[in-house]
């Protein structure tokens, strides 16, 4: 039996609305959703993760899960593959003293390794942090795509985000993403 170390930060907000809950995507199945009480898009980000069931066996497009808002009263998660369960914890943050935009980006196939998205209107990126999330298509393999469904993410200026991953592979990913601008 090997052991895992794992760390984790509570993190407080005095004028924070959160509302939190599990979710599963089904075998079978590519998204999951849950109703939440009414809240405020342009106040309100995502946080959230996830770990999947045995029968997902390595296979990352059965993984992978990204999420965002429907609606105002609605989460949804979504992934590419259907062969296990994924179980999701989620935070749905709504913060008066912040400023969201959101988005879905998409990274083609074979197209390379940087994807851009565009931000209306600017932010301080001195004072914004990216939150982000993605699925990932079958590329060279199903159990070799980590290397191409793994993003990191930049501000290129203001009003563009980047997002890159390692390698170009044939899969493509749909990345959903939250800008959270501290006032």
């Amino acid at each position: 039996v090997t052991s895992v170390t794992v760390e984790w930060q509570i993190v407080e907000f005095s004028s924070a609305n959160v509302q939190s809950g599990l979710t599963t995507i089904n075998a079978a199945s590519t998204n999951a959703t849950a109703a939440i009480s009414a809240v405020n898009l342009a106040k309100t980000f995502l946080f959230f993760s996830y770990n999947g069931g045995v029968g997902i066996s390595g296979a990352e497009t059965d993984l992978y899960t990204r999420g965002t808002f429907s609606n105002s009263t609605t989460v949804s998660f979504n992934r590419i593959g259907t062969s296990s369960t994924v179980d999701i914890s989620w935070f749905a943050v709504e913060m008066p003293d912040v400023n969201v935009q959101k988005g879905t980006t998409t990274m083609v196939g074979g197209s390379g390794t940087s994807v851009t998205a565009a931000l209306g209107p600017a932010v301080n990126t001195g004072k914004t942090m990216i939150v982000w999330s993605n699925d990932t298509q079958t590329g060279n393999s199903a159990i070799s795509t980590a290397d191409s469904g793994t993003y990191s993410s930049q501000f290129l200026n203001t009003t563009t985000i980047q997002f890159d991953r390692f390698n170009d592979e044939a899969n493509s990913a749909n990345l959903d993403w939250f800008t959270i601008e501290f006032q």
